[in-house]
């Protein structure tokens, strides 16, 4: 009967080693299952972190190529702006030259228009001295033959003068 009874106490003992290690069994469970859903919870804490800061990046990257596409298109603008303005600039310029070209064109026109003016001036003035000096030539060799004429003339009168008084 003892030993029955020592047996039972062995059973009891063991059934409650076993209740012990089956406690033993369902808190390591719960602690792992915690530990799980605290490793699940962490993990979706970082997983949604790591979303949240994605989201960041591609909201940052999208300023920055917002803020890129607007610098370019204002540097497409100013560069419009010069185009046109070095395009209104040149205009302006190849105008300008095409009045001064127009205006030396002119110039020079009016320049050999004077000249030839002058040049009929001067071709009439020599024109005119030559008829002058032609006239006086004509004059001159009217009075050479006249003096020459009244010279002959004395000298025949002289010669007869000098024959008679001879």
């Amino acid at each position: 009967v003892r030993v029955e009874q020592v047996r039972l106490e062995q059973v009891r003992v063991e059934q409650v080693r076993l209740e012990q290690v089956r406690v033993e069994q369902v808190r390591a469970e719960q602690a792992a299952a915690k530990q799980a859903e605290e490793a699940a919870r962490l993990h979706e804490e970082k997983a949604a972190e790591e979303r949240r800061m994605e989201q960041a990046r591609i909201t940052e990257e999208n300023r920055i190529a917002a803020e890129a596409a607007a610098e370019q298109h204002r540097l497409f603008l100013e560069e419009k702006r010069l185009t046109e303005e070095k395009r209104s600039e040149a205009a302006h310029l190849v105008a300008q030259d095409q009045r001064r070209e127009s205006d030396r064109i002119a110039e020079e026109a009016r320049f050999a228009a004077e000249l030839v003016a002058e040049e009929k001036r001067i071709a009439e003035q020599r024109q005119m001295a030559e008829k002058v000096d032609w006239k006086r030539r004509e004059q001159w060799n009217r009075r050479e033959l006249l003096s020459r004429d009244f010279l002959e003339a004395r000298l025949t009168k002289l010669n007869v003068l000098r024959k008679w008084n001879v």
